[in-house]
């Protein structure tokens, strides 16, 4: 489950014409994960138990 992200150019906030302009990075969906899927995923990197992560 790859995290896809776009480049989003923004200018400087309060700063008269933007100032310097940078880079950011900003999270893209990719569709819905229901709750059983996501407790399975961070079980398998976890210490916790399925009952301990729904808590």
């Amino acid at each position: 489950m790859a995290i896809k992200f776009n480049l989003v150019e923004k200018p400087q906030p309060g700063v008269a014409r933007g100032g310097v302009k940078k880079w950011y990075a900003s999270a893209k969906t990719d569709g819905e994960v229901s709750i059983d899927e996501l407790t399975a995923e961070i079980e398998k990197f976890s210490a916790l138990s399925e009952a301990d992560i729904r808590v």
